[in-house]
């Protein structure tokens, strides 16, 4: 029991030291170019195709302007913790964050597609199938940071958590309609 209490006290000690370590300007930048990046995709991607309307939302769906809302909260922290995980490190340690940051960045090229796969050209199945891979990504990036980071690996653990429920809300529109 006092190596659990032990072990809860050193991860609280690590993520202070990694929060003083944290970079604002270049967190804050990250977060926004990710959320800029986005929402230049989802304006490329064209209007909400009208057919969608016609479609049955599963139950355990939120509305679409509150998804909207948390897709921009969604990419701003990725971007923030790439950034944070960029310059939060000692020199010594950021050859070991790159194979974090590299399947980072292979799992927000795969939330991008998600807006215009499934608003756009509705295949509820394909986007299914690129979230799993955006999960896989997610779930290397977590294995690959929890070595060197705490607070970043919990995030990423959110940010996985939040795209199981995508899947699951993908894979429930595809099977309704």
């Amino acid at each position: 029991m006092f190596k659990i209490i032990e072990r809860i006290y050193c991860s609280f000690d690590r993520i202070t030291i990694e929060i003083k370590r944290i970079n604002l300007k270049k967190l804050i930048f990250f977060g926004t170019s990710f959320l800029a990046l986005g929402i230049l995709l989802w304006i490329s991607a064209g209007r909400i195709s009208p057919i969608i309307y016609i479609y049955k939302f599963p139950s355990c769906a939120v509305s679409i302007p509150m998804m909207y809302a948390l897709w921009v909260l969604s990419y701003f922290f990725c971007g923030a913790i790439f950034g944070g995980m960029l310059f939060g490190c000692e020199r010594y340690r950021r050859h070991k964050t790159y194979k974090s940051l590299f399947f980072i960045l292979l799992m927000q090229m795969c939330t991008y597609l998600i807006h215009p796969l499934f608003f756009k050209a509705t295949a509820p199945l394909i986007t299914f199938i690129i979230i799993v891979i955006a999960e896989v990504f997610c779930l290397f990036a977590i294995i690959s940071s929890s070595k060197i980071y705490t607070m970043w690996t919990v995030l990423l653990s959110i940010h996985f958590i939040w795209l199981l429920y995508n899947s699951y809300i993908s894979l429930a529109f595809a099977i309704i309609n």
